[in-house]
């Protein structure tokens, strides 16, 4: 199978990747507008003193999943980068998340689990879509 031609399997890897990015930019747009008056003093500070970097970082992870899930629908070579983007952008954001943002102290052990997922799924659909050339 190569690119252009669309198996049940492409079209279940780019159909379920579809979903999952489109709910991470879901959680892009609601951490964007989110009051964080609520929150505890450290995770209103985590929040906003975000950099815009860290942020556009967050963007490109999810936006470029979801470009390359549709391109990988259509058949389109180009989801490899589209993903290459994605998983870099995942990267960048998780520097400042774990390294430099102390998202660690802030969130506790717990909050590791779903940036390991986010990249593990990203990392696969880069994957998937390399293994098509």
């Amino acid at each position: 199978m190569a690119f252009g031609e669309i198996s049940k399997m492409t079209m279940w890897v780019g159909g379920i990747g579809l979903v999952w990015n489109l709910i991470g930019g879901a959680a892009f747009v609601n951490q964007m507008m989110m009051d964080t008056s609520a929150l505890p003093d450290a995770q209103r500070v985590f929040y906003e003193t975000m950099p815009l970097w860290a942020k556009t970082a967050f963007f490109i992870a999810v936006s470029m999943g979801v470009v390359g899930c549709i391109a990988l629908l259509t058949g389109q070579g180009w989801a490899r980068i589209a993903f290459a983007a994605s998983l870099l952008g995942i990267v960048v954001q998780n520097v400042h998340a774990f390294a430099l943002g102390n998202g660690l102290e802030t969130f506790g052990a717990s909050a590791v689990a779903m940036p390991v997922l986010v990249f593990a799924i990203a990392a696969y659909l880069l994957y998937y879509a390399n293994s098509l050339v």
